[in-house]
């Protein structure tokens, strides 16, 4: 299915080629909006040949990508420094993380969607003194722990009773607070899963996303 998909993306018949991505070679063989797709194709490419990670790594005049697999780097595609900065924009925007943003590393996780599934893919953007190196890590290889439950919680039959009651009401909120040692984040995870997608549309909206919930508009922000 990831075949087919990559199949309707002009832009990966730009990536058969052997030599430098042009902007002008890429409108050649694919088309004008080829450059925009670039970075879907680049990622399709990167899991259908069972890469761990996509490294993009400017230089003073190119930027080359490499594949990791099993643990081992090789390059892939070498890109022309104009190719990089339309890349690097779409993936920063794919991430939702600040597009004009040089000097500070940015983390996120992107969900990928795919045929049939999202692809979970942790996004790394690191400073350097030619541009940013960006590092795809797809998730997939390494995926996200089991989805706690109310029960697997330490928490007392009593407070768990309790949480059960409120979160059987029409209305209301609940306040979870804390240090990060507390993991309040794996309590709203557990109602989320136990009680918020049978009662209707539920979104969350996160900061970073720990675990993927079925039934849930997931959305990452920065």
């Amino acid at each position: 299915a990831l075949q087919e998909f990559l199949k309707k993306i002009s832009a990966s018949r730009a990536l058969t080629a052997s030599s430098r991505i042009t902007v002008n070679g890429l409108q050649k063989t694919a088309g004008e909006e080829s450059i925009n797709q670039l970075h879907v194709a680049i990622i399709l490419v990167g899991i259908t040949e069972n890469a761990s990670e996509i490294i993009i790594e400017p230089s003073a005049e190119e930027a080359r990508i490499y594949f990791v697999e099993n643990q081992a780097a090789s390059e892939k595609f070498l890109l022309d420094l104009t190719v990089y900065q339309t890349l690097a924009t779409n993936l920063k925007k794919l991430a939702k993380v600040e597009k004009n943003t040089t000097d500070a590393s940015q983390y996120t996780r992107i969900l990928f969607p795919t045929p049939g599934k999202k692809y979970d893919i942790q996004f790394s953007s690191i400073p350097a003194e030619t541009g940013e190196k960006l590092v795809l890590k797809l998730m997939a290889h390494n995926p996200l722990p089991r989805l706690p439950q109310l029960p697997d919680l330490y928490m007392s039959k009593k407070l768990q009773q309790f949480i059960t009651r409120q979160l059987e009401k029409s209305g209301g909120f609940f306040l979870t607070a804390g240090p990060n040692s507390d993991e309040h984040s794996a309590i709203a995870y557990a109602m989320i899963s136990q009680f918020g997608v049978e009662t209707g549309k539920c979104i969350a909206i996160e900061d970073e996303i720990r675990y993927l919930l079925k039934g849930v508009e997931q959305y990452q922000v920065n």
